[in-house]
């Protein structure tokens, strides 16, 4: 039993109460027990554990973590409960939107994969290496995926559990769901309760906005593909009176990745000249134009290519070709989701990012104080709806650059010289204190519809919740309103340490 699994198991017994101020050391009821079934076995008894974790800080750790599911599972009801309770529909698709990620967030980490593929069988090896059974029936074998390619990040994929269905057998891993996921889910859903009723002031004070974009970096062998791919795009799906698609971002990144490309994707880059007879200015090509450098007359072929392409002679290059194409399939061109000023978006240059979480961006963002230019009969170029921080474009808001050419239709696509890259910045929402009042009639649920405003207040709250002041405040204060008292010295003096303003000596004597 490995030692968190032990100083649960050992916190059943030594639960919380302190009495007087003598130092009073709460044993499990089998302290005495053999650990092991071997007679005059020296040091064979729990209290040897259970000494050690108290000792280490293991123990004290466990115990403010249970503490804190408990807390959690008095508030929003027991996994069991939620999962059979039909009020709690809500919640119970919150947390299995939950599992999906952190199982995800596991198996892309690279640690269970060789070359790219993922192998399922090095998953559930670690699953059982943290004390976690397999879920199987009576007699039967696993069958474990192999070779699976996990793609780059989709929230939609994600959230709806398609990646992780298809790379694991996910009913194997109950246990570990309920023992390792559910508590830490259920711990991360209280700090954001804390942020949601205790300082919901804060989340309109965020800048938080929804984003969706992309950044391709310019070729070094082909300088002109990356524009000229991107104009056709905005050309086509865009600023076209009738767009062949929806302004897909994600199939913009694969078009240029080039690898198993859809018709939709093709079309785009033949339009853009960087697919035709005899040219494949993708990074697929890119990819091509190196292995096309290595030969079979040694005296010919580029060494330190071939190496390259054959892991220093572990297998063929063709072998290498392929390993090359998966990992470039795992890329990820585009980045979307919920992110706040304070901290969000880093990796933007400077220049978007301060234009980005800029007020005017929410502001503009009403949805309908803009006219979309391309659908709306009434717009015209002079029209006094238009903005000077984004475009709207076929039901797609773009953040625009301060200053830009004049006559530029195309004035929403930036360069950024720094990073030599080309971005295109989509925003579904951008917040402001306005929108997230309980009481404007200007806020989101005026805005948009009835309980939107609870939506973006959720999403919000989840980001606020990973940083260090919202985990330390929401301790303090569920700790407060659970009022505990202790009966092992020790937890008590952790506790102490940690939160003086709660355990202070004298008021606790």
């Amino acid at each position: 039993m490995s030692n968190k699994h032990l100083a649960k198991s050992l916190l059943i017994s030594a639960t919380i109460f302190l009495v007087g101020c003598s130092e009073i050391v709460a044993l499990p009821t089998n302290n005495s027990s053999a650990l092991l079934n071997i007679t005059d076995l020296e040091r064979n008894l729990y209290e040897v554990v259970y000494d050690g974790l108290r000792d280490s800080g293991t123990l004290n750790n466990q115990v403010l973590d249970d503490v804190l599911y408990l807390i959690a599972q008095d508030k929003f009801g027991t996994y069991e409960t939620v999962l059979t309770d039909t009020t709690k529909e809500d919640l119970k698709d919150k947390i299995q939107v939950r599992i999906y990620e952190k199982l995800y967030g596991l198996i892309s980490s690279g640690s269970y994969e060789t070359r790219n593929r993922f192998y399922e069988e090095r998953f559930a090896n670690f699953v059982e290496r943290q004390m976690y059974r397999l879920n199987l029936g009576e007699g039967e074998t696993p069958e474990f995926n192999e070779e699976y390619l996990i793609p780059a990040p989709s929230n939609v994929s994600i959230q709806d559990g398609t990646i992780v269905n298809e790379a694991i057998n996910i009913s194997y891993y109950t246990n570990f769901i309920r023992g390792e996921l559910i508590p830490s889910i259920y711990r991360e859903l209280l700090i954001e309760e804390y942020v949601l009723t205790e300082d919901y002031s804060s989340l309109g004070r965020t800048y938080a906005r929804k984003v969706n974009y992309i950044a391709l970096r310019v070729s070094d062998n082909y300088p002109e593909a990356v524009k000229y791919l991107m104009d056709s795009f905005i050309d086509q799906y865009i600023l076209a009176e009738n767009p062949v698609g929806e302004a897909d971002l994600e199939m913009l990144a694969r078009a240029y990745k080039g690898v198993d490309l859809t018709e939709e994707e093709t079309d785009l880059l033949i339009d853009a000249g960087l697919l035709g007879e005899g040219v494949d200015k993708t990074l697929r090509g890119e990819l091509q134009d190196e292995f096309d450098k290595i030969k079979l007359d040694p005296q010919l072929t580029d060494k330190t290519v071939e190496s390259d392409f054959t892991g220093n002679g572990q297998y063929t290059p063709e072998k290498g070709l392929l390993i090359k194409e998966d990992s470039l399939s795992k890329r990820d061109l585009t980045t979307d989701g919920w992110y706040i000023k304070n901290g969000g978006l880093t990796s933007l240059p400077t220049a978007i990012r301060d234009r980005l979480f800029n007020i005017g961006v929410a502001n503009a963002l009403d949805r309908d104080s803009l006219l979309d230019e391309i659908q709306d009969d009434t717009f015209t170029n002079s029209s006094t709806q238009t903005n000077t921080f984004v475009r709207h474009l076929n039901g797609s808001y773009y953040l625009i650059p301060q200053t830009s050419q004049q006559g530029d239709n195309r004035n929403f696509l930036w360069y950024d010289a720094g990073s030599r890259s080309y971005y295109l910045i989509q925003i579904e929402e951008a917040v402001n204190t306005t929108k997230m009042s309980k009481t404007s009639s200007a806020n989101y649920d005026a805005l948009r519809e009835e309980g939107f405003r609870e939506l973006v207040a959720g999403e919000i709250a989840k980001i606020l919740a990973q940083r260090e002041g919202s985990k330390n405040s929401s301790t303090l204060h569920w700790l407060e309103e659970a009022s505990l008292t202790f009966h092992d010295q020790a937890i008590f003096d952790y506790f102490k340490q940690q939160f003086p303003d709660l355990y202070d000596t004298e008021e606790n004597d």
